[in-house]
């Protein structure tokens, strides 16, 4: 059973991310009307406190006319945002991809510091007996297991064989 987190957030916070976007986004659009109608306003203002200025308001309507906002334009500005957010939605996986594998890497290097820790501790209790070449006391404490499980393996074949002479053939 898996847990979907933006029914948790939803449920902590009271909104999705989403939700929180589509304000923070409406927010903006508005403060930018706003701010745009208040530059409008200052510049014809300044416009009309400058002496033999040949700027007229008509003529800064006529500039905007002729750089109009066109549907063709939004529509190219839409698709580069939806462009934009899928690559956001991309590196927000790779991102999370990235943390849960350094995640794994110190967990990994924790379990490696273990085993090397034990090694030294080896290595030491073996000094301290008189084996001076760790590797070569663990090398032949290979071979000595090797040697006993055959030996091990042996007897067990003469005891499923039994006793000698009571073979029957």
């Amino acid at each position: 059973m898996s847990v979907d987190p933006m029914a948790y957030e939803a449920q902590f916070f009271g909104f999705t991310p989403q939700t929180c976007l589509l304000r923070i986004y409406i927010a903006f659009q508005d403060h930018l009307f706003e701010v745009m109608q208040a530059v409008e306003q200052v510049i014809l203002k300044k416009l009309e406190g400058i002496p033999d200025s040949e700027i007229s308001p008509v003529q800064i309507h006529k500039c905007q006319e002729t750089h109009p906002f066109s549907e063709e334009k939004f529509q190219l500005l839409k698709k580069e945002i939806e462009e934009l957010q899928e690559k956001y939605k991309v590196e927000l996986c790779t991102e999370q991809a990235l943390l849960a594998e350094l995640e794994e890497q110190k967990t990994v290097k924790a379990k490696l510091k273990e085993t090397l820790t034990f090694f030294d501790e080896l290595e030491n209790i073996g000094r301290d007996h008189g084996t001076s070449n760790f590797r070569e006391s663990l090398v032949s404490l290979v071979q000595n297991c090797r040697k006993l499980q055959n030996i091990r393996d042996n007897l067990r074949l003469l005891q499923a064989l039994g006793p000698p002479g009571s073979q029957k053939t």
